[in-house]
């Protein structure tokens, strides 16, 4: 069976840089080098340095929000901020590539960040109620 993709692991990403089959090495190797570089890992959290302002970018806390098992929750963080750690109960602490700090991925209160990772409900509930009253037969 032939292979779909070429699968080239790089120092510091969670999963190998894949390429369709029949890449030239030349090519692979020119998109290799245009890499951003891995941040580092977070090996320790220092409670007193995590930056509990900024949170994650907004579509990785939307995913999160629709990815229901913890261990996934990591996967999903971890795929994009390699290193990534569990942070109480249901939080996560990553290294933020712009600061190179540790950083929180949902800070508490309220944020733009929960608009992304909720904002479909009130849009579903809406959704809903037009659906249903366009629905109903006048009567």
């Amino acid at each position: 069976m032939a292979q779909d993709t070429i699968k080239i692991p790089v120092i510091g990403y969670p999963a190998p840089v894949e390429f369709p089959a029949g890449t030239s090495q030349e090519e692979i190797e020119k998109a290799l080098r245009l890499l951003p570089p891995a941040p580092p890992p977070v090996m320790q959290i220092n409670d007193a340095q995590v930056d509990k302002v900024t949170g994650a970018p907004k579509g990785l806390r939307a995913a999160l929000a629709a990815t229901p098992k913890p261990q996934d929750k990591l996967g999903l963080v971890q795929k994009y901020f390699p290193g990534a750690m569990a942070y109480g109960d249901d939080n996560f602490v990553y290294t933020n590539p712009k600061t190179s700090r540790q950083t929180l991925v949902n800070p508490k209160g309220p944020d733009w960040g929960d608009v992304a990772e909720y904002g479909r409900i009130p849009a579903e509930i809406l959704g809903g109620a037009v659906g249903t009253a366009l629905g109903t037969p006048g009567g």
